[in-house]
């Protein structure tokens, strides 16, 4: 555009361009296509004739008495009703995300001890009131083949229950031409501070239950009841659970019966506190899970050497474990143990390993001929990570380990590209140039590991990083 040339209008932008920025404009927030028909005639009729600008539907309202107050205005049911009606119309036959927050403006905070036990807990003192028969699950009914992922918070299972009663199937493959499901994934949160009441120590309660979906998808629970007795959990391609951390520990057959159910199952994680101790020293399994389609393991938990002693993951490629054992010494074991199949890791992520015992690293090191990245935060011993590291092809090996050295290359993690190191003490800061001289094509990042200090600057010392909880594992 020449200085000359009059400054072009918002009008004479070409309209595959507008749409554009009105896409965009959906994804920072989902009511954006409310406030772009707002504007002018010609943007209104834009909006209400492009179906993909309404594929994001954000519902918000509170739970109420039997007797709604109709001065709730937009934050009641009804209004929710109204609004996910206009956005099914308006999408077109396009699949929708959809999100419900569901809130309860009467509950008050309150703070509760640990629970010791997976014993069954009370239930929140505000329950929800959604019927049954609520219209926006019938909402859902009508319009099942068209939601592609759905998100609920809600104050507690109640109120997640009726929402979730469209997407029940008697059976995982249907054989007639019905609207079925085209649900990929499902995330469900209890967001009152009452812990979730678990159920009796045995899986049958889900056997009977109905699928949620008839193919394979993701499913994300935070605060819910592990097994449920009402959600069906088989045959899932993608599983996520997170126990704050005042919840009912979580018991290793309820996770292994949850595991056994879905063999096809390809990214696990799990953030809660295990009920049961750590078993005898011996590296025997109480029982044995394959999963052999599993690529991602998370685990945020204690009692690590029961669980990963139980899983075969031969095709696993990304492992990250954060210890809330903190010192504790078979975690260190249950990695080597876990690490004897040398499963084909490219990634790695270890946060509070503190009970790592003298050449665990070095040992778990030569078993990771593919690590590509590695990431450890507040480990014990990470000297030991680059001395191993830094062991050269030329570098003579011990006479007792001539064979060894023979059968494997020398050089560990020949492809690692990447390595991060926070707060982990004994990598000195005068080490690491001649470390990078050894590993040029490795990138590092290293914080704190000369000195682990406060954000004052002041010592603080393992007393100091533990005195911090492990709140900010668990939500």
């Amino acid at each position: 555009m020449s200085p000359s040339s009059p400054p072009l209008a918002v009008s004479d932008l070409p309209l595959e361009l507008i749409l554009a920025v009105f896409y965009w404009c959906t994804l920072a927030s989902p009511d954006a296509p409310l406030t772009i028909s707002s504007v002018c005639r010609r943007w209104l009729q834009l909006a209400r004739s492009s179906p993909e600008l309404w594929t994001r539907l954000d519902l918000h309202f509170h739970s109420l008495p039997h007797n709604p107050d109709p001065a709730q205005g937009k934050h009641s049911l009804s209004h929710a009703v109204q609004k996910a009606t206009a956005w099914f119309d308006r999408s077109g036959i396009a699949s929708l995300d959809v999100q419900i927050t569901i809130r309860n403006p009467a509950a008050r905070p309150c703070r509760r001890s640990p629970s010791p036990s997976p014993s069954p807990s009370p239930s929140p003192s505000s329950p929800i009131t959604i019927p049954s028969d609520s219209p926006l699950a019938s909402l859902f009914q009508t319009h099942i083949h068209r939601i592609r992922t759905l998100v609920v918070h809600a104050p507690s299972e109640a109120g997640i229950q009726p929402l979730i009663r469209p997407f029940h199937f008697p059976e995982p493959a249907p054989a007639d031409d019905s609207p079925r499901s085209s649900l990929l994934e499902l995330e469900l949160e209890a967001t009152d501070d009452s812990p979730p009441a678990h159920p009796p120590l045995t899986d049958s309660a889900v056997a009977t239950l109905p699928f949620v979906t008839p193919k394979p998808i993701s499913v994300h629970l935070t605060n819910l009841a592990v097994p449920s007795t009402w959600l069906n959990l088989e045959s899932l391609a993608s599983l996520t659970v997170t126990h704050p951390i005042l919840a009912p520990p979580l018991s290793l057959t309820h996770i292994f019966a949850l595991l056994e159910k879905s063999p096809a199952l390809q990214y696990f994680s799990l953030h809660s506190r295990i009920f049961e101790a750590p078993a005898a020293s011996s590296l025997s399994p109480i029982r044995t899970l394959s999963l052999p389609h599993l690529h991602s393991l998370h685990l945020t938990l204690n009692n690590t050497i029961d669980v990963l002693l139980a899983l075969r993951t031969p095709t696993l490629s990304t492992l990250s474990i954060t210890d809330l054992d903190g010192r504790a010494p078979w975690t260190g074991r249950a990695l080597k143990a876990f690490l004897t199949s040398r499963p084909p890791l490219k990634h790695v992520k270890f946060e509070r390993l503190l009970g790592i015992e003298h050449g665990t690293w070095e040992w778990c090191l030569a078993r990771l001929p593919l690590l590509e990245g590695a990431s450890l935060a507040y480990c014990e011993r990470g000297e030991y990570i680059v001395a191993a590291l830094a062991r050269r092809p030329g570098d003579k090996p011990e006479p007792q380990s001539l064979a060894r050295a023979r059968a494997e290359p020398t050089e560990l993690c020949p492809g690692l590209r990447h390595l991060s190191l926070v707060q982990c003490p004994g990598v000195y800061d005068s080490i690491l140039p001649w470390f990078r001289t050894i590993r040029p094509q490795l990138r590092m990042d290293v914080v704190n590991c000369s000195d682990a200090e406060d954000e004052e600057g002041g010592w603080e010392g393992w007393d100091g990083l533990a005195s911090r909880g492990w709140g900010v594992h668990l939500r």
